[in-house]
């Protein structure tokens, strides 16, 4: 059984460090570790590319590149390690230097998001232009292999979606990871563009997923309303597997409320971008109406 693992967006935008593109690299890492063990012959990255799926090499992902192989030659082989990608220098690859050099520059906001529109414009012109590499190995995916996807190929949703049905056919199952509904529930706290293009993803997947994978039970929740209410006939199968740390982990009293943690000992670091829709005004207000923790 072999697990080809989409990475149809960064293997696009290879430099990405949201938050969503470090889960699947993180959690590509630990399937590494852990699927010899569960009778998979290889997880095999894969990007929509054109017209089909590819299998590809990502520098950022695999920790042991080796020689490339067939897809074909992997299977039976135990073999969890792909090759590099050598990007070519291109359209794509000049994009992605110039702004490198664009956002080191003191320029105003608006000039900033000029020139990333232009460069943007720019990649866009060199994928359409592009053909799939000659090393980039076809895939032949067989009854009981997996599909899993948690990339942001949200501007591909038809195609994208056009081709995993046609891999359901051949037997293969779906997983879909499920990160939050907030562009469902919550529209306003994102632009309109994106908010269309994470329905016509989402909303589409519904039909063409097995199994969802959420990262946190709030999610999965979510996913399971969203359906009810857009295809109320589906009933998923769905599951969590929360990630990040608990107040429990952390050492706190699991009845720890708006007064603060119990134990002054700890110490609760928030990472990532300032942002309305990730409450960060609550977690300050809980430690600033606390008379034990400090707010540094």
């Amino acid at each position: 059984m072999v697990i080809f693992y989409d990475f149809s967006y960064l293997y696009r935008k290879p430099n990405n460090h949201t938050g969503i593109q470090r889960v699947i690299r993180c959690l590509f890492s630990a399937l590494q570790e852990v699927a010899p063990g569960q009778g998979v012959d290889a997880i095999v990255p894969v990007a929509l590319v054109g017209e089909r799926f590819v299998a590809i090499s990502e520098p950022s992902i695999l920790s042991q590149p080796s020689q490339r192989q067939s897809v074909a030659a992997l299977r039976g082989t135990k073999a969890f390690v792909d090759a590099h990608r050598q990007d070519a220098l291109g359209p794509k690859a000049l994009a992605r230097r110039l702004w490198n050099r664009v956002r080191g520059l003191d320029l105003p906001p608006v000039l900033q998001r000029s020139a990333r529109y232009a460069l943007n414009r720019v990649r866009d012109v060199g994928d359409a232009l592009s053909k799939p590499d000659s090393d980039l190995a076809s895939i032949n995916p067989m009854p009981g292999d997996w599909f899993l996807t948690g990339d942001t190929a949200w501007d591909r949703a038809e195609q994208f979606w056009g081709i995993v049905d046609e891999w359901r056919g051949r037997g293969v199952k779906v997983v879909t990871i499920f990160y939050d509904a907030l562009p469902y529930t919550n529209p306003e706290f994102f632009l309109a563009r994106n908010v269309q293009l994470w329905r016509n993803y989402f909303l589409r997947a519904i039909h063409s997923t097995d199994s969802w994978a959420a990262i946190s039970e709030i999610a999965r929740h979510d996913l399971l309303r969203m359906i009810a209410m857009e295809a109320p006939a589906f009933k998923p199968i769905a599951i969590s597997f929360p990630m990040g740390v608990s107040r429990e982990i952390l050492g706190f009293d699991p009845a720890w409320s708006i007064e603060g943690p119990a134990d002054q000992g700890k110490v609760i670091l928030c990472v990532g971008s300032l942002d309305a829709r990730k409450g960060h005004a609550i977690l300050l207000d809980a430690l600033a109406k606390s008379k034990k923790a400090k707010v540094l």
